[in-house]
């Protein structure tokens, strides 16, 4: 009698959606504060690396390797609805466990994350629960950390470091290291040139 032959589980990759960030000399006078910072407290403070800073437009989690194409495919399509933008990078935030910089409010960024959302979900993806928050995460902290780190609020609350502009969105693989977390962009899709800013 011939046992089963057991069949190897589909391959799963975690993947988001989310457009690049370039302006790392712009945020260095935050980056060195928190470089100093970690260097002198127990906060468990860990630095985002440098190739690791983007604005997440839509995390997707696990999906099966084999639905990457029409993901792609899909997000092309989105690209191919939305005008390429530039982005006013201002200020700081705190959310439970991560600092973060902010983006100025722009209406076609919203509108872009909204489109991705609606459409993944449509797809079978969760749709989000909270409002759409444009952000690029710098550091992640432990618990003491944060009433801390308050001190740098006040410092940077008000900075404008730069303008972004966003000429492409990104498929971005995530991987978990034992060093953190590490992501790969798995393709980009160019958005619309033409018009005016």
């Amino acid at each position: 009698m011939n046992r089963a032959t057991k069949l190897p589980k589909p391959k799963r990759v975690r993947v988001f959606v989310g457009l690049e960030f370039n302006l790392h000399d712009e945020i260095k006078p935050l980056m060195v504060d928190l470089a100093d910072y970690a260097a002198v407290t127990s906060s468990k403070l860990r630095l985002a690396p440098p190739e690791n800073l983007h604005i997440t437009l839509k995390f997707l989690g696990s999906v099966l390797e084999s639905n990457l194409g029409p993901l792609d495919t899909f997000l092309g399509q989105v690209a191919g609805q939305h005008q390429y933008m530039e982005l006013q990078v201002k200020g700081i935030g705190f959310f439970k466990n991560s600092i973060w910089i902010g983006m100025a409010e722009r209406p076609e960024l919203t509108a872009l994350a909204l489109d991705l959302d609606q459409g993944f979900s449509a797809l079978g993806f969760q749709p989000e629960q909270k409002g759409f928050v444009p952000h690029v995460t710098v550091a992640r902290f432990g618990r003491e950390a944060k009433i801390k780190l308050s001190s740098l609020t006040q410092k940077y609350a008000d900075r404008n470091w730069g303008s972004l502009l966003s000429q492409d969105i990104q498929l971005y693989r995530s991987d978990t290291l034992p060093e953190g977390p590490g992501y790969s962009v798995l393709n980009n899709h160019k958005l619309i040139m033409t018009g005016s800013e």
